[in-house]
């Protein structure tokens, strides 16, 4: 391990201990993790910017 990562770890623990992370939104909530396993895993980053953008693929609209 690196110096950095030594930091970051020691960071996170300490704000695990100040408890930091008991007042976030959605603490508790189920995510809503979508299912990518149809598109390509080389493709999957620029599926997400454009669904992101507001562009989606038409045939993705069409299977909706």
């Amino acid at each position: 391990m690196d110096f950095s990562w030594l930091v970051a770890e020691d960071k996170i623990k300490t704000a695990l201990k100040n408890g930091d992370f008991d007042h976030l939104p959605g603490k508790g909530k189920r995510q809503n993790l979508e299912d990518l396993s149809m598109i390509p895993e080389d493709l999957r980053i620029a599926y997400k910017v454009l669904k992101n953008s507001g562009y989606l693929p038409e045939e993705v609209d069409l299977k909706k």
